[in-house]
This record gives structure tokens, sequence and C-alpha cells, in this order.
């Protein structure tokens, strides 16, 4: 008897948004944090960055949500991560 083999790829890619032009939800203490700094850095510019993931085969797609959505901040040329959201275990901790 032969088994048929499904090859399956999978792709991944990061993306980096303007955190105004995200379409994924950003949580209360995440926009609090990017408000509270904007007050302090008017010139700031934040962003969020997120993986997406997909996996294709011969007979079916799946494409699960993206994980882990970062805030990013860039000033004066220095970009530093502050907050992620959808992972349970760093959620709202602050470390900045």
């Amino acid at each position: 008897m032969t088994k048929a083999l499904t090859e399956t790829l999978f792709t991944a890619r990061w993306s980096s948004d303007p955190i105004n032009h995200y379409r994924g939800e950003v949580p209360g203490f995440v926009l609090e944090r990017a408000l509270q700094l904007k007050s302090a850095l008017p010139l700031a510019q934040f962003y969020v960055e997120e993986m997406h993931e997909s996996y294709t085969n011969l007979k079916t797609e799946y494409s699960p949500p993206a994980p882990d959505p970062f805030m990013w901040v860039q000033y004066k040329g220095i970009n530093v991560y502050l907050d992620v959201w959808n992972e349970p275990s760093f959620e709202g901790r602050r470390t900045v």
C-alpha cells in the first residue's frame, strides 16, 4: 500500500504599520503608554509589528491569526520595543 504525500508550504513575514493604520485591536494599556510617551516626546512615531504566518498544501489552506503584536516607537533615529499583547505572560509588564 502506497501512501500519498502532501507538500506543505509554510510562509512567514513580519509587517510593521504606523499605529494609526493598524487594523487589529490595540489594548488600552498599549494606547495609554503611547499617549503618555507622545505627550513627553511629540516627535515620536509609534508602530505595531507582527508576524503573519500561513500554511498551504494541496488540500487545505490555513492562516492562523497574527501572534504577539508589538508596539514600538521611533524617536530621533532610535527604535525601542515598548509593549506586546496576545502573550499572557508578558501583557502589561513594564520594563521601560
